[in-house]
């Protein structure tokens, strides 16, 4: 038998009309079986999350067949601690079942940084280093030393800052400064 024949045959065509519906039977169990698993079509509004306390938040998730996970805790001065402030995806967006809402919590405590060493370096520097450290400049108070615009030391509340101290982000930090000699006029003693 010649392959023209073979193709020309009722049983080719017969095996190639069941080949044909098998595979699209099988893309159309295969598509049913993804939308079900998917839930395609299938979507709820995300709930409002901002201002509740984490076991409000596994009770609102529970209900909603949703799951959260807490990705930061931001200290925000006027907030209730322990509380929802941020949410993603945002309130009213649509989500399907078993979705992953991402939360930002507000945070107990302020966030405490290690107070930089300011000390033997310049006025500008000492600046530079407050800021990059989160803290603000307070008062700077001058006094006469060998070396103008030289830190030469630094205090909070009125109280020196030792090494390796940890306050407040935010804290204002108060520095004494070298104004130089300047024109001071010095008594000098005899020594004859």
């Amino acid at each position: 038998m010649s392959l023209i024949t073979f193709l020309k045959s009722k049983k080719f065509a017969l095996h190639l009309f069941l080949l044909v519906l098998f595979i699209a039977l099988s893309i159309y169990l295969v598509m049913l079986l993804l939308k079900t698993y998917t839930h395609h079509g299938d979507s709820q509004a995300v709930p409002d999350f901002i201002g509740l306390s984490e076991t409000e938040v596994q009770l609102v998730v529970k209900e909603n067949k949703l799951r959260y996970n807490i990705i930061d805790s931001v200290f925000v001065p006027g907030a209730l601690p322990g509380t929802i402030i941020a949410q993603h995806p945002a309130l009213g967006y649509r989500v399907k079942q078993r979705r992953t809402i991402y939360l930002t919590i507000s945070a107990v405590s302020p966030e405490r940084v290690l107070v930089p060493d300011l000390v033997k370096v310049s006025l500008r520097e000492a600046q530079s280093r407050l800021e990059n450290a989160g803290f603000k400049l307070g008062k700077v108070q001058f006094e006469p030393s060998d070396f103008m615009n030289l830190v030469l030391d630094k205090s909070y509340n009125g109280f020196p800052i030792p090494d390796d101290t940890m306050l407040v982000k935010g804290s204002s930090i108060d520095l004494t400064v070298g104004k130089g000699l300047s024109n001071e006029v010095s008594s000098v003693p005899e020594l004859v």
